[in-house]
């Protein structure tokens, strides 16, 4: 979906699970569930004629917000984060870049960073993820990834 610099964002989920949250049951006496679900790229394609810079005075993750939801429909994450959440200013100079012309720029997010809950929760969401810089902002469409659980291996279990 484009933005307003014509600027198009787009979220690719990776084929593979990324990030697992495991929980045991009743101490380490009886093994619980591991959940795991899939990274994603958040991809800024520049589609004007010109190149496209940004600067940031933190990280450009500040200007990613990511819209997670269920399979109803009800937003699970929190964003744009708490102001004591945020990042600070701590770099020594502004970080810079620039997208040519039909140029990707690509940051690799746990789609689900800001939906805590979420994390073990097995079934169905969406992510979308809004890029705000300055006056203008690149949207993407709702793009859809599953949670999923297994055993725990039974490794760690005590007699």
């Amino acid at each position: 979906m484009s933005g307003s610099r014509n600027v198009e964002c787009i979220v690719l989920i990776e084929s593979r699970p990324l990030y697992v949250y495991s929980t045991p049951i009743d101490g380490d006496r009886v093994p619980g569930l591991s959940w795991t679900w899939p990274g994603a790229i958040v991809q800024l394609w520049n589609r004007a004629g010109e190149v496209l810079s940004l600067s940031f005075s933190t990280t450009p993750l500040s200007c990613l917000e990511l819209i997670v939801r269920d399979a109803d429909g009800i937003r699970l994450s929190r964003s744009p984060l708490p102001e004591d959440e945020r990042p600070s200013a701590s770099v020594d100079a502004p970080i810079c870049v620039e997208i040519p012309p039909g140029g990707r720029w690509e940051m690799r997010v746990n789609p689900l960073a800001k939906a805590p809950g979420a994390t073990s929760r097995t079934g169905s969401y969406t992510v979308q993820a809004v890029f705000r810089h300055g006056d203008w902002q690149a949207v993407s469409d709702p793009t859809p990834f599953q949670v999923t659980a297994r055993p725990w291996q039974q490794w760690n279990v005590r007699p």
